[in-house]
């Protein structure tokens, strides 16, 4: 049975269709077995249900449906539970939002040290500026002059403990 069949049969149920619809509703569950057990069935449901809602409750009815409810162990809602409820508020996002990139700048904010000299082979080859130079934000570039066929720069950042190192293959023009 298609879902269109079903919300036809629930509308005639219903009595809301329109003459000239009911007329052909009428028609399709002469012609069709399928849908008219269909419509028998939804018929004896309609009928079980009536008889149901008409049956009186018993006066203490509440009492003993709260009694089982408070019977119930309570658990506390989870954390993903907590989580989601909180972020279901309209200003939840954006502060939330907030707070990480709060938390992300101060993660990545460079400490305001300078690097020992002795970090490694490339940086003891280096002068190192004074500290208020790098404090002004320049970026502190210096290339190796070293021998071998290879061109050695070393990049740094203000404040910042960490370094890159560009190596590039000599070629003859670079020699001048």
């Amino acid at each position: 049975m298609w879902k269109d069949d079903l919300e036809g049969l629930m509308m005639l149920l219903d009595g809301v269709l329109d003459p000239t619809h009911e007329a052909l509703w009428r028609a399709r569950l002469a012609d069709e077995p399928e849908l008219a057990q269909q419509w028998s069935e939804l018929q004896k449901l309609r009928q079980t249900l009536n008889v149901e809602l008409k049956a009186e409750l018993s006066p203490d009815f509440t009492e003993r449906v709260m009694k089982q409810v408070r019977q119930v162990e309570q658990v506390p809602p989870s954390l993903w539970d907590r989580v989601t409820a909180f972020l279901s508020r309209p200003i939840a996002v954006p502060v939330s939002a907030a707070a990480a990139l709060a938390i992300m700048w101060a993660i990545g904010m460079p400490s305001a040290t300078t690097p020992d000299a002795g970090d490694g082979p490339a940086l003891a080859a280096q002068n190192t500026p004074p500290a208020s130079v790098l404090a002004s934000g320049e970026t502190e570039i210096e290339s190796i002059d070293n021998p071998t066929d290879y061109n050695v720069l070393v990049l740094a950042a203000p404040g910042s403990p960490n370094r890159m190192i560009w190596i590039s293959q000599r070629t003859p023009s670079d020699e001048g």
